[in-house]
Formats: structure tokens, C-alpha cells, sequence
């Protein structure tokens, strides 16, 4: 009997000790948890004062996006705050592009030389640009040339034509970052620079009047054709701003446009289908166009055509 219970007293003892080392490493995890639910809902609090406000970039304002900008700028404010900004900067500075976050390369630069270590501009031109670090005895260097960005596809964009020092720069300064201080940034592996060039936008030239394809283009046609003034030659369309990422259509907007194409006999797929062929690439849902495409097609759709004489026919 006594055997017995020595076997059960050990059996205890043995279950107690697998079960303090399971509970030792997720207790400083649950507290993290905590942690991270409390800063979350104080990050909420001043984003929805900030985002309430023109202070912040468009994408982040609700007047604009709606509540999602609250939500989004929360986390902005939340990641930005494991890198030592403030949520004012955090507003200005993170960014969120297709899922990423990412920060400028001069917030990255700033970063470093926040936590004292060594990072300096070696050489700056409109052709080639190389950056250097140091740390603990170790260092870096970061060189891209105009042929790179070139050979890379990234001088499509029109800022390489504008601004390549400064373009080139953010590439050096980013690349030089993520070899020597990947702690630094968290593990940051994107700059708002970096994620802008996976899709260049390309020029494209519009004739008012004549714009778009399929059901647009249909629209347009059949408006009289005005005689030409400044307004109305051939004008290029702006590249997308590189300042800061494209800011994607409302809520509203993407219901005004199924409204218009639905007026017209449109809906599902082939609204996709005739945005795709109006802007030239692959659209597979409506935020794939900005806020300012979407306010190109609403004003198009909800233009009424004209008769030969100028006067509007029914819809």
C-alpha cells in the first residue's frame, strides 16, 4: 500500500513539474498580450481624435476612408510606437502598402542615428549615389547607380527623371539600413520608396472627350465633341504621387460606382473588366484603383450623354 502511494505522490510531482514548464514561458507572454490590448486601446483613443482632423494624410482621415482610417491609424500609432515615435509622427511617417507597413528611408536614417550609431553619405549624384555605416567595428556600404535602377525597371517612375539623386539615395539609405541594423527597425524589411516601385505607374495620354474603354468610352462617345481649347487637348495623366502611397477609394465611392455600372446594365465581373481595360491593367477588385481614379470614373459615369445638339438625352 505504502508502495502505492509513493508511485502516486511521484506521479504528482512529475506532472507538476511538466506543468510548471509549460506555464513559466507562456505567463510573460499572456502579460505581453495585456500589455499590447491596453497600448491598443489608448492607441484607438488618439486616432480617433487624430483622424478626425486634416493633420493627417488623407488615407488616414475619416472623412475620407471612414472608420477603417481610425483602425488603420491605430495600428500606424501602435508600430510606430515600438520604434520610439510619437502618434503624431507615427501618422506622418508609417505607412501601409498592399498589407506592408513601411516607413520613408529618411525615417529609417533617422532611427539609426537615434540609437548613436554611424551612418553617413559617402558620394551623391544624379547618376550614383553611395551610403556607409558603422557598427561595433564593422561597416557597410550601400551603392546604386542610375544603370541599376534601371536594369531594376524602377526608373519608370517619373521621379527617377525629376529627382534621381534623391530616389537613388532612398534606395542606398534602405539597403544599408536593413544589412547593419535590422534590430534598429524591428525587422522592417520595406520603405514607402521600396513598395511604390513594385507597380510603376506609366503615362499614359487621354483625349477629353474620347476617354476610356467599354462602357466609358461608350459614355463619353456619345457626348458632342467640344472645339478645342486649352482644357480640352491632349493631355498627359500625372504619375501617381511618390510622396506618400496611393490612398485607395472610400467606401462610398466603391458604392456609387456599382450604383452607375448597375444603372447601366452592369455588375459584378464586367465592372473590373471595364476598369481594367479603361486604366490598363489588371483590376480584381475596386480598391485596386485610388481615390482619385475612382473620382475620374464616377465623374465619367455620371456624366449624362448629349445629343447632336448639345442638349442632355434621357437616361
Amino acid at each position: 500500500m505504502t508502495e502505492n502511494n509513493n508511485a502516486q505522490v511521484a506521479e504528482v510531482e512529475q506532472y507538476d513539474t511538466v506543468y510548471q514548464d509549460v506555464e513559466e514561458p507562456t505567463t510573460p507572454a499572456l502579460r505581453r498580450l495585456e500589455a499590447e490590448a491596453l497600448a491598443m486601446d489608448k492607441a484607438m483613443k488618439l486616432a480617433r481624435g487624430l483622424s478626425a482632423t486634416a493633420m493627417v494624410p488623407p488615407h488616414f482621415q475619416q472623412k475620407i476612408n471612414g472608420e477603417q482610417a481610425m483602425w488603420d491609424l491605430a495600428a500606424a500609432i501602435l508600430f510606430g510606437a515600438e520604434l520610439g515615435l510619437s502618434a503624431p509622427q507615427s501618422a506622418q511617417n508609417i505607412f501601409v502598402v498592399k498589407g506592408k507597413p513601411a516607413v520613408y528611408a529618411r525615417t529609417m536614417a533617422a532611427q539609426v542615428l537615434k540609437a548613436k550609431y554611424a551612418l553617413y553619405e559617402i558620394e551623391a549624384s544624379d547618376t550614383k549615389v553611395i551610403w556607409g555605416a558603422e557598427r561595433d567595428g564593422r561597416t557597410a556600404s550601400a551603392e546604386w547607380t542610375i544603370e541599376r535602377a534601371q536594369q531594376a525597371g524602377y526608373t519608370a517612375n517619373a521621379k527617377y527623371q525629376t529627382n534621381p539623386t534623391e530616389m537613388l539615395r532612398a534606395k542606398c539609405i534602405a539597403e544599408v539600413c536593413r544589412i547593419m541594423f535590422p534590430d534598429v527597425l524591428l525587422g522592417m524589411a520595406y520603405t514607402v520608396e521600396d513598395l511604390q516601385l513594385e507597380n510603376v505607374t506609366v503615362s499614359r495620354v487621354v483625349r477629353q472627350g474620347s476617354r476610356g474603354t467599354a462602357k466609358l468610352r461608350e459614355i463619353a462617345e456619345q457626348r458632342q465633341e467640344a472645339p478645342a481649347t486649352p482644357e480640352s487637348q491632349v493631355i498627359e495623366a500625372e504619375e501617381a504621387p511618390v510622396e506618400e502611397p496611393a490612398v485607395p477609394p472610400s467606401n462610398a465611392q466603391q458604392a456609387e460606382i456599382r450604383k452607375l455600372y448597375k444603372a447601366r446594365g452592369v455588375t459584378g465581373q464586367p465592372i473590373l473588366d471595364d476598369l481594367g481595360q479603361y486604366f490598363q491593367r489588371k483590376i480584381s477588385r475596386l480598391t485596386d484603383i485610388t481615390h482619385d481614379e475612382a473620382q475620374d470614373v464616377i465623374a465619367n459615369l455620371g456624366q449624362k450623354p448629349e445629343t447632336n445638339d448639345g442638349e442632355a438625352t434621357p437616361e
